[in-house]
């Protein structure tokens, strides 16, 4: 499993790819650094698989509300598609890693799981915050206030978590005798 969530880290760095080459294409200047993105690499890297794959799902929620805002607020067709692209891309990835997510910790004990869904949940809307204050311009343009992007960030948490994710079904007859 490991693996296949490092193919999607490769994903989130195209991604990332993409909007530099747009950017620079049309004389945007590119950071050289960004903060935010070395901490989240750093915890990513330290913490354990679960934790990982938590700042993953974190990451997929923010960049999934942000590209949306950004499609919004750009007059290029070109930007517009890529953040369309992405968007997509950010659903699809969700859909695996909060299944992957949630069976990782569908072996705690209820109370330990919820502990930790609280702390996930804390996390996103710390990140939400932190991401809006870096993205401020792009975001008040669309008529983002920190309040309203981090509602939207942490109003992505119960959807995505609760697609029948708690447990993987079981198979049901027709599913066990094709196998």
């Amino acid at each position: 499993l490991p693996a296949v969530t490092a193919l999607f880290i490769k994903e989130e760095q195209h991604h990332a790819a993409q909007l530099a080459e747009f950017m620079r294409a049309n004389g945007i200047r590119l950071k050289q650094r960004n903060w935010t993105d070395s901490v989240f690499r750093r915890i990513r890297k330290l913490a354990g698989y679960e934790a990982a794959v938590t700042i993953l799902v974190i990451a997929e929620m923010i960049g999934f509300v942000y590209y949306r805002a950004l499609a919004r607020a750009t007059a290029s067709p070109c930007l517009a598609r890529i953040c369309r692209e992405m968007c997509a891309d950010e659903a699809i990835h969700l859909r695996y890693e909060t299944q992957l997510l949630m069976t990782l910790r569908g072996q705690r004990a209820p109370l330990a799981r919820r502990c930790v869904e609280f702390l996930h949940r804390t996390l996103l809307s710390v990140s939400a915050r932190v991401v809006f204050h870096d993205h401020r311009r792009v975001l008040r343009h669309v008529g983002y206030t920190p309040a309203s992007f981090r509602k939207d960030c942490v109003a992505i948490y119960p959807m995505v978590m609760s697609n029948h994710a708690r447990r993987p079904r079981s198979r049901g007859p027709a599913e066990k005798l094709a196998a």
